[in-house]
């Protein structure tokens, strides 16, 4: 501790001499003092000078300056996998005992010497001592970044990584930032790194989306190990009804396959199909010869019909991006062939319609009659004058026939869907289309997704709207020359995919109908078990204005008919439950709830799907954790010799407590003590003076 002033200390004396001076004149050359005692003169004097030369020497400016030298620890953070592939082995026991046993007395052995921290992590990290084996996931690579992130700015000395080397989700950890700091892994190799007999279902690719009766394909990714020359069966099953079956027989001890098959379902809705391969005997586990998954089976595709005016390259270049859609199916008319019902299509594509007159002015106003989703596309010999009456969200008025070449620039804050960054870039750099030079005006509800654009400067005038009144969507397209960006799609992507895509988002934002009710509830068709359950609900009255005040009931009931109530609470302007998991199966839900006397009802259905990813892979991956203890400079050691670990991390030159110095200062202007010393000078001198009569 050492005393310093802002100013120089050859000050100090000077302090002092002022102070003598002051009380000398005070009480030597005052012919008052004569008054007082010699020894209270003396005493009032020394009184005197210390005050007015401490008051003197505050004013330079005097800090205290301490120096503090800190030692801090090294942490050493023991990263313990929790997930179910630990377990699945024969030697599950000693990983509930003695093996924890050994890890325990590892950290406190490492205690004295280190600060040492516990966490365990599956699918998420987690600072506990309970070690239980029930992770359905596991992360390494996101377990190694946390430690690292929560440790940044600490004395992080190593990291201790209790695992099998198995990871289910996030990246390869050899390749994660964490792995490519200075700070050492050191790795402790659980499971059996030697292949056992297993039959897996791996994976199944599927469509998430089918329609009823249509045939649709699956693919079977089959593992079979250990089991050369057994054949087995694998059965795919509709609800409990067979739907599919073949054998494989493994030629080799490691078989790696996949199967091809057609499935098709007369259901409707979530439709649960099941996957399994025969069990042999002396499988590591069975859970993994099982894999479930379903598909959204829908009625029948969406009909789109497109109507032309007249014969135009923009209208093949429209129907072969719907075409790409299995989802859609596309009928191609001109106006005066098509004598169908427009009632028969779930959305109407009109190019270079309305006319001025006959049959496609009907049409138009036919689909506006009807509230049928439709789109409109511009050419030259379309009436823009009949659009305001069809609520398009948009009105022309042209100027002497004529167009101008335009480009496209995307509107950021256009939000009814997604688009792809690649394909905003394809529209931009598109060759122009020819728009319809006039003055436009837009609808207080249209939402622009693009608008025109010369020579780099983007005009106020919309190129593609949408527009949504009553329930009905429409769309209008301003420009001519579609086919081009077609086939600027191509030569810049060797594709045709993105126009297509951009094509196919729009009508199917136009084809996807939605009845708006007073009475909405929803959950996620499809849950895994790790998952909570959560249902939101949305109550309005006639006017469409949210109803909060309101309990709702909630009925769940699991496939054996047990009923869970609850009631869902309101949250703002809708209503909320976060049940938590829920055992694997398939439910079905009520919901209810009283408003002005009418009862209001919803019902539904979610499943719960079994997490089995853990299972998967029965083979420990102790290659990876060698190679990243090698790659940060740590080592791997067998679950078996944990307590070499202690030794290990002791030699390692890099893992060592860190010395900081820091240094304080403290004014004694700020300190309280100072001024009251101060105070008990000026005041013992002022009785002293008062007592013996001075003033």
């Amino acid at each position: 501790m050492s005393i310093f002033t802002e100013y120089s200390l050859w000050f100090v004396p000077l302090c002092i001499i002022i102070g003598l001076g002051i009380a000398s004149v005070l009480y030597y050359r005052n012919s008052q003092s004569s008054i007082y005692p010699t020894h209270i003169i003396r005493i009032a004097f020394v009184l005197r000078t210390i005050f007015v030369s401490v008051l003197l020497f505050l004013l330079l400016a005097p800090y205290i300056q301490r120096t503090k030298r800190d030692v801090i620890k090294p942490v050493v953070v023991i990263v313990q996998d929790n997930s179910k592939s630990i377990k699945m082995h024969k030697d599950s026991l000693y990983y509930t005992g003695e093996y924890l046993t050994n890890l325990y007395e590892l950290r406190n052995s490492l205690s004295d010497a280190y600060t040492t921290e516990l966490f365990t992590f599956g699918e998420r990290i987690s600072q506990t001592d309970s070690i239980q084996y029930t992770d359905t996931r596991t992360n390494i690579s996101d377990a190694l970044q946390q430690i690292h992130a929560r440790y940044y700015t600490t004395n992080l000395g190593a990291i201790i990584l209790a695992s099998d080397g198995l990871y289910n989700t996030g990246d390869n950890p050899l390749y994660s930032q964490a792995a490519q700091t200075t700070v050492p892994i050191y790795t402790i190799a659980l499971g059996n790194s030697n292949q056992v007999r297993d039959n897996v279902v791996r994976d199944v690719q599927h469509n998430a989306i089918v329609f009823k009766q249509n045939p649709f394909g699956i693919r079977i990714f089959i593992e079979s190990h250990n089991l050369q020359g057994k054949q087995s069966i694998v059965r795919v099953y509709e609800g409990k009804k067979q739907v599919y079956e073949t054998r494989i027989l493994p030629k080799t001890d490691n078989l790696y396959t996949s199967i091809d098959c057609k499935l098709s379902t007369t259901s409707l809705g979530q439709v649960l199909y099941t996957v399994t391969i025969e069990e042999q005997h002396d499988e590591i586990t069975f859970k993994n010869n099982t894999f479930l998954f379903t598909v959204d089976v829908l009625e029948s595709r969406q009909n789109i019909l497109l109507i032309y005016d007249a014969v135009h390259p923009d209208v093949g270049a429209i129907r072969r991006a719907i075409e790409s859609n299995k989802n859609f199916s596309v009928s191609v008319y001109s106006s005066k062939e098509f004598k169908g019902d427009v009632r028969d299509y779930n959305c109407l594509i009109f190019h270079g319609l309305p006319q001025s007159f006959g049959v496609s002015k009907e049409l138009t106003l036919a689909a506006k009659k009807y509230a049928i989703p439709s789109m409109y596309i511009y050419n030259s010999t379309m009436n823009t004058s009949l659009l305001e009456i069809l609520n398009v969200g948009v009105g022309i008025q042209k100027h002497s026939g004529t167009s101008d070449e335009v480009q496209a620039r995307y509107e950021p804050s256009h939000t009814l869907f997604e688009i792809e960054p690649e394909i905003i870039e394809c529209i931009e750099t598109a060759p122009p289309v020819f728009a319809a030079y006039g003055e436009y005006s837009l609808g207080a509800q249209s939402n622009v997704m693009l608008w025109q654009q010369m020579q780099q400067v983007q005009l106020s005038r919309p190129l593609l709207v949408f527009f949504e009144k009553d329930g009905c969507k429409t769309a209008f397209f301003a420009g001519e020359g579609l086919w081009r960006w077609r086939m600027h799609a191509f030569k810049k992507y060797g594709s045709f995919s993105p126009f297509d895509v951009f094509i196919n988002k729009c009508v199917n934002y136009l084809a996807l109908t939605q009845k708006r009710e007073l009475f909405h509830v929803q959950t996620a068709a499809i849950i895994t078990e790790n998952q909570d359950v959560v249902f939101r609900a949305e109550l309005y009255n006639k006017s469409f204005e949210p109803i909060e005040n309101k309990e709702i009931a909630l009925q769940i009931f699991d496939a054996q008919g047990k009923e869970y109530p609850y009631v869902m609470s309101a949250t703002q302007n809708y209503y909320s439950l976060q049940i938590g998991k829920l055992p694997v199966g398939k439910y079905t839900y009520k919901a209810y709830v009283t408003v002005d006397n009418t009862k209001l009802e919803q019902k539904g259905s979610f499943m719960v799907m079994p997490l089995h990813m853990e299972y998967t892979q029965t083979r420990a991956n102790h290659a990876l954790l060698q190679a990243l203890s090698q790659q940060s400079g740590g080592s791997m050691v067998a679950k078996e010799h944990i307590a070499q670990l202690y030794d290990s991390i002791s030699r390692n030159s890099s893992v060592t407590p860190i010395s900081y110095t820091s240094t304080h200062r403290t004014l004694l202007l700020d300190s309280v003590w100072i001024l009251m010393c101060l105070l008990a000078l000026i005041s013992t001198e002022w009785f002293l003076r008062k007592f013996y009569g001075g003033y």
